[in-house]
């Protein structure tokens, strides 16, 4: 049975949200360091080759068991897929709620954008959250838009060669979809789907985002106009 939008199906451990943290940024580094090895090694001869190899094998080891203890750690503490802005106060429970769904979906989101790696830290949008106060759906969401920002929830963006977004834009872009789904009248279960229809409404409102990027008047008027629209 789905638990409440706004409330998680079960309790998780103290400190697992700053171990899942760690680990991601071990992941992170490990995929990174991965993508620099093989830069460098395309570079040199034979001998060089043996190395990286040696040293691919390694971060990919490293990244892999991380994964592993992440997925471990998840479990209960993942959000339902059907939260809305509108329905949560900004207290803590929420605001992890709000985190695990957002941490999700802003992967989702970044990979469709062109982004072949991010740091997503779910503690800063927990902070966030509880920051981005407001009446309003599309106030608040406004108001998260810019806590967001400030608090460098993603971080590190490492584009793909052929994506004709920079990093900067594709972070933008980003948070706009992901409060945009949060928004939006969408079904249970088409979470992709409705992501990927909130994603397109980004990329085609990229020039009035670059200009209202700190504006929360006009980004509320912007998710308002656009809401219905997933």
């Amino acid at each position: 049975m789905m638990p409440p939008a706004g409330r998680r199906s079960g309790r998780e451990l103290p400190g697992t949200v700053v171990l899942r943290e760690a680990l991601r940024s071990i992941r992170h580094v490990a995929r990174e360091g991965r993508d620099a090895v093989v830069e460098a090694a395309s570079h040199g001869g034979a001998p060089v080759a043996r190395v990286a190899n040696f040293a691919i094998t390694g971060a990919d080891r490293m990244a892999e068991m991380a994964e592993e203890v992440v997925g471990l750690l998840i479990g209960a503490g993942a959000a339902p897929p059907d939260l809305s802005l509108a329905d949560m106060p900004a207290d803590e429970v929420n605001a992890a709620c709000f985190a695990a769904a957002a941490y999700s979906a802003l992967g989702h989101v970044l990979r469709g954008l062109g982004a072949r790696h991010a740091l997503v830290s779910e503690m800063r949008l927990r902070a966030a959250f509880l920051r981005g106060g407001g009446t309003g759906a599309t106030t608040r969401s406004a108001r998260l838009f810019v806590a967001m920002s400030e608090a460098e929830v993603i971080a590190d963006v490492r584009m793909e060669p052929a994506a004709d977004l920079s990093a900067h834009e594709a972070e933008r872009l980003a948070l706009f979809a992901m409060l945009l789904w949060m928004l939006s009248d969408r079904d249970i279960g088409d979470a992709s789907d409705a992501l990927d229809a909130a994603s397109m409404i980004a990329i085609a409102l990229r020039s009035e985002l670059a200009c209202a990027e700190g504006d929360e008047v006009t980004l509320a008027a912007l998710l308002k106009e656009f809401r219905h629209h997933v």
